[in-house]
Order: C-alpha cells, then sequence, then structure tokens
C-alpha cells in the first residue's frame, strides 16, 4: 500500500520510504516475539550493545574508506580488489576492538577456510 501511495508522487525516494515502512514492523514483532515466547529478558541492552557496536566500527571503517580506500581506487581492476578488500577490512576492525564472540570467530574462521579451498588458495588439512 506504501509504494502504491509513495511511488508515483516521489519516485524512487518513496519507493525507499515505502521499503523502509514496510519492515519497521518487523523489529517490534521480533522484539515482542523475543518477549512473548522466548522470555528473554535484558534484550533492549544487548540490540543497544549490539548497535553500537556496529556504528563505532562502521564510523571508523567510514573514515578509513573514504580517506585510504577511495583514493586507491583508479580503474575498474583495482575496484575489483579493492571491493572485497573493505569487507576484510571491516571484519578485522571488528576483531580488533574484541567485538567477535569466540563461536562467532571461529565459525567465521571455518567458512573462510572453506572459501580458500573452494577457490584452491590453500591445501586441505
Amino acid at each position: 500500500i506504501l509504494l502504491l501511495l509513495l511511488l508515483p508522487p516521489f519516485g524512487i525516494v518513496g519507493a525507499a520510504w515505502a521499503y523502509l515502512g514496510g519492515v519497521l514492523p518487523i523489529v517490534f514483532m521480533v522484539y515482542w516475539m523475543e518477549k512473548k515466547y522466548l522470555g528473554l529478558s535484558g534484550i533492549v541492552n544487548f540490540y543497544i550493545k549490539l548497535y553500537a557496536k556496529i556504528f563505532f566500527c562502521s564510523t571508523l571503517f567510514f573514515l578509513l574508506a573514504k580517506y585510504l580506500l577511495f583514493k586507491a581506487i583508479f580503474s575498474l581492476g583495482s575496484l575489483i580488489f579493492i571491493g572485497p578488500l573493505s569487507i576484510i577490512l571491516y571484519l578485522l576492525i571488528y576483531k580488533l576492538l574484541g567485538f567477535f564472540e569466540l563461536e562467532d570467530w571461529e565459525l567465521f574462521m571455518l567458512f573462510f577456510n572453506k572459501i580458500l579451498l573452494k577457490l584452491r588458495l590453500t591445501k586441505s588439512r
């Protein structure tokens, strides 16, 4: 409904607002489900800490990207190299700041090693 209302007068920006309006209730539904059915308490503090970590890492990454990475992009080849490198840089910042939990880091390394094996950049053990 929001898409039909906002797209004609506002174009693509209206579509973006309609999408936001459509997914925003999901946040409250997840919160309600965690409280009512899962019985989780203190979940608001968990989400505040999580989003603070993400915001801090994203701000630091933005500054590094704006003043270092973007200057290194001068061709399509450099973009193809720096694009994936920027994802690794974000994860590295998150890890260096100690925000990864041990189980999450182990799972990430498991998937990363499988990718390296698939690309034949490492040998199987």
